[in-house]
């Protein structure tokens, strides 16, 4: 059996769920307010922990790269993007779209400022 937290943050009323299972099946253990600096999470104690942002606190970027392994692309996405922010302090992740044509990918780049 293992353990999954997932975090749903929003501007109010942010909450921390609970899940337990195991084999594809997760059960609803625990739902209690999440109150950011205050809350515990004992990392140790979860397989997996999963956070929710609200869509108005990310930024989002399309941009054109010419290979489409994602490992590739986070390796090059701050400096891909860093000419196209003013914020430096920033948590990024990518994801590849369809091809844009033979030789680019079309990649999503989505980041949020750090706290």
């Amino acid at each position: 059996m293992h353990r999954v937290a997932f975090i749903d943050l929003k501007e109010e009323d942010s909450r921390l769920y609970i899940f337990e299972g195991g084999k594809g099946s997760l059960e609803l253990k625990e739902e209690q307010p999440f109150l950011m600096g205050e809350t515990q999470i004992p990392v140790e104690a979860f397989k997996d922990i999963y956070l929710s942002l609200p869509i108005n606190l990310l930024d989002f970027r399309l941009l054109e790269l010419p290979f489409d392994d994602i490992e590739k692309v986070r390796d090059v996405l701050a400096f891909e993007i860093e000419g196209l922010i003013i914020d430096k302090e920033i948590v990024a992740d990518a994801l590849i779209l369809k091809p844009s044509d033979e030789r680019k990918e079309n990649v999503l780049a989505v980041y949020v400022k750090k706290p």
